[in-house]
């Protein structure tokens, strides 16, 4: 319609309303006109909001711009999704889309609105309003552009949502003529994204092929910004969590459930989902501590009676899996304090130790094994294998291993100057050179013996005779007896009175050999008459016998020359 000069372009045709009782459902519920001015004319587009069932009220564009434009309480029809791309498109990044692009062109509201109606209509019905009055010149200059555009904009994101519904009734379109009502293009954008977590364990070396430790089983609960529970994600053995769908917003998150052989972390994390550049997937990275036994004193090394020893050497083992084999071996020794820390100063040789996440030494959940391979000197070796399950500890037990002293065994030989054995000698054996700390006292029996066990490896003692045997002078002497044994080398010694016996020696007075480790020896010792006589029935005897009939025989011969 020209009037005066001045070209009107109006799609609105007032007083066409349907008259009546007026639906608040699946109806038209308002109509507005925006006007868009320019030099020689102006031209109206239509905004429509509607309220469908399960959708609420929508906002509404023309979807066939030849058609008339409805009026506020027009029926609806069921609406129908649409799947189109350019229809998709038109609604996504025009006016009151979710990514409006049309106001960054310059574009003022009335504009857009007439835009958007031309661009809903064209990918439906492939024409509109704007490529049709006025020889056509808005499509040209305006919506014409943004559709060649649109065909390389991003396709919008699975939440957005696209419908159609047409509409009952008919009016008078632009060009006056009587067309049905237009069908009215809205959109549902359920600002949805999506999440999921990685997860991955921190120190692998300590859980590496350890079946003690899974990352699956995980759990992660969301919370929104108002605190309420949004959802749970839970690990694989992967570690990764199943995905969920969230609306678009902040969320804080924490794990409410470690996996077996870690840490609960106890952080909590923030992240926001959003489009981020229509990319809805959004993935987050955790890492979680294994559990570990934290060592520091190892075990505590000690004698029978509680005193620390040094200088002890133990094999220990890390075992994985229930596995024969050890992953990694040490060998530590006890310091002076008979104490072994799990560091290098204590350490003789192996493989370097597991490192809890603060560098202190550790052992991994699994079993450890302790076995004693070397003694301090003058002690057995514990032969125990110690082991500890550290799958249910995370400090570690100090242990007390206890050596018995290495003893051995001193047989005493009581015999007289003739080389008969005695019976009766009561002899003691002391700890101190006084001869006052009593260790052990027994008597000779009938063979002469006297068994003194228990003779402490390396440690002296004196021996001293209390009573001789009826007739016999006791030996006024304490003896000095030493008595040491090196399982290593094989070797060993009696020591009698500064003088030592190498095992395997063997005379009259003394007998040395070694049996696993332990001196076996047999001291002889030899008591004189009290009158220091000759025995009966000794050789001094009948040499005084001899030298008796001698004297006789020559005192006869004397006496017969005398009577001459």
């Amino acid at each position: 319609a020209v009037r005066g000069g001045m070209q009107i372009l109006n799609r609105s045709v007032n007083g066409l309303q349907e008259t009546g009782r007026m639906r608040t459902v699946n109806t038209v519920t308002k109509y507005e006109d925006h006007t868009w001015y320019y030099p020689g004319g102006y031209m109206t587009g239509g905004l429509w909001t509607m309220n469908i069932p399960g959708f609420g009220l929508r906002q509404g564009f023309c979807a066939n711009g030849m058609y008339a434009p409805p009026q506020a309480g027009t029926p609806l029809k069921e609406a129908v999704k649409k799947t189109d791309s350019m229809f998709r498109k038109a609604l996504y990044y025009g006016y009151g889309g979710p990514d409006n692009r049309l106001a960054a062109r310059g574009l003022n509201t009335a504009q857009q609105i007439i835009v958007t109606n031309d661009l809903v209509s064209m990918s439906n019905v492939n024409t509109s309003i704007g490529s049709s009055i006025g020889g056509g010149w808005i499509w040209r200059d305006y919506s014409g552009p943004v559709w060649e555009e649109m065909k390389r904009w991003p396709e919008p994101p699975a939440t957005f949502h696209a419908y159609l519904a047409d509409t009952e009734g008919s009016g008078e379109n632009w060009q006056g003529l009587n067309k049905p009502y237009q069908p009215l293009a809205f959109y549902v954008d359920n600002p949805r994204g999506t999440f999921r977590l990685t997860k991955t364990g921190r120190l692998p070396d300590v859980t590496q092929d350890n079946q003690a430790y899974s990352l699956a089983g995980a759990e992660y609960t969301l919370y929104d910004a108002a605190g309420h529970k949004a959802g749970v994600l839970t690990t694989d053995k992967t570690g990764t969590t199943n995905e969920i769908s969230l609306p678009f917003g902040t969320y804080t998150y924490r794990e409410t459930k470690a996996p077996q052989g870690y840490q609960k972390d106890p952080a909590t994390c923030t992240v926001t989902i959003d489009r981020n550049g229509h990319s809805l997937a959004t993935t987050g990275r955790v890492k979680d501590t294994p559990e570990t036994t934290l060592v520091d004193l190892l075990l505590l090394k000690k004698g029978d009676s509680g005193q620390p020893l040094a200088d002890a050497h133990f094999e220990i083992g890390f075992y994985k899996n229930g596995d024969t084999r050890p992953t990694r071996t040490w060998v530590m020794k006890s310091d002076a304090q008979g104490k072994i820390l799990l560091d290098d100063a204590h350490k003789v040789s192996g493989d370097p130790f597991y490192l809890n996440e603060h560098g202190k030494p550790c052992f991994p959940k699994g079993d450890v094994k302790i076995r004693e391979i070397k003694a301090p000197a003058g002690y057995v070796a514990d032969a125990a294998v110690h082991t500890v399950d550290t799958r249910t500890m995370t400090i570690w037990k100090t242990a007390e291993v206890v050596n018995r002293p290495r003893e051995h065994a001193l047989r005493l030989i009581k015999k007289s100057s003739g080389g008969h054995v005695l019976e009766g000698a009561e002899f003691a054996v002391y700890e101190d050179e006084a001869c006052t700390r009593l260790f052990y006292e027994g008597t000779t029996d009938s063979s002469g013996e006297l068994a003194i066990p228990k003779i402490r490896d390396g440690k002296p003692y004196w021996l001293k005779e209390r009573k001789a045997p009826a007739g016999y002078r006791p030996d006024p002497a304490a003896v000095k007896l030493v008595m040491h044994a090196d399982p290593d080398t094989g070797s060993g010694s009696l020591e009698v009175n500064g003088t030592r016996y190498e095992a395997g020696h063997q005379d009259d007075m003394v007998q040395v050999e070694m049996n696993k480790g332990v001196l076996q020896a047999a001291l002889v010792r030899i008591n004189q008459m009290q009158d220091a006589l000759p025995e009966t029935g000794s050789s001094g005897m009948i040499h005084i016998a001899a030298a008796a009939a001698v004297l006789a025989a020559l005192a006869w011969l004397l006496k017969g020359k005398d009577t001459k």
